[in-house]
C-alpha cells in the first residue's frame, strides 16, 4: 500500500508545475543544520532553489532560502514552530518573510506523515502576501514526498498546486542534506 500511495504521489506530480517550500513539519534538533538544492519549473520557466536550517532552541528552526528564477532573485527566511510531534506525524506552524522584487510575508503550516522507514509525505498550506501595488495574496497547498537515500541525505519531490487563479504553479525535486 505504501509503495502504492508514493508512485501515485510521484505520478501526480509529474503532471502538475511549481514549487517552493520544501519544508517538512519536522524541526530541526538545537544545533543541527542542512542544507540543499532543488531545481524548480515555475510557469514553464526553469529556477533554482539553495535552502538552509538551523536548530535554535527544542522545538523552533530558522530556515533560509536563495533562489533565482523568472529573472528574479528569491532571498527568503522563515521560523518554523513545532506544534505537534509523534511517531507518526509532525505539524509545524512556519511564519518567515521574504524578497522577490517586492518584499512579502509568509505564513503556513507544515505536515510530515511517516509512510516507513525512508519516505514521508509532505504537505500542509503555504501563504504569501506581496507589499506591492496591488498587495497579491498568493496561496498554495505543497504536496510531496521525501525519500531518504542515506542516514543524511534526502531526495524531495514537490508539487505547489495554487489555491487562486494568479498564483504561480511550481513544481520541483532535489536534495537535503543533514550536515550533522
Amino acid at each position: 500500500m505504501k509503495k502504492i500511495l508514493i508512485a501515485c504521489t510521484l505520478i501526480f506530480s509529474s503532471f502538475l508545475l511549481y514549487s517552493q517550500s520544501f519544508n517538512s513539519g519536522e524541526i530541526l534538533k538545537p544545533g543541527h543544520i542542512s542544507a540543499g538544492i532543488n531545481p524548480v519549473l515555475v510557469n514553464n520557466g526553469l529556477g533554482i532553489y539553495l535552502h538552509g536550517g538551523y536548530g535554535l532552541i527544542n522545538k523552533v528552526d530558522l530556515g533560509v532560502r536563495y533562489g533565482v528564477f523568472e529573472g528574479a532573485d528569491y532571498v527568503g527566511a522563515d521560523l518554523e514552530w513545532g506544534i505537534r510531534s509523534t511517531k507518526r506525524f509532525d505539524i509545524s506552524l512556519v511564519t518567515g518573510a521574504h524578497a522577490v522584487k517586492y518584499f512579502g510575508l509568509d505564513l503556513g503550516v507544515a505536515a510530515s506523515f511517516y509512510l516507513g522507514p525512508h519516505a514521508t509525505l509532505l504537505t500542509g498550506v503555504d501563504g504569501d502576501i506581496n507589499f506591492n501595488d496591488n498587495n497579491d495574496r498568493f496561496f498554495w497547498w505543497p504536496v510531496g514526498v521525501q525519500v531518504a537515500m542515506s542516514k543524511r541525505t534526502s531526495f524531495i519531490l514537490e508539487v505547489d498546486i495554487p489555491l487562486v487563479d494568479f498564483a504561480p504553479g511550481i513544481f520541483g525535486g532535489g536534495f537535503s542534506f543533514s550536515l550533522n
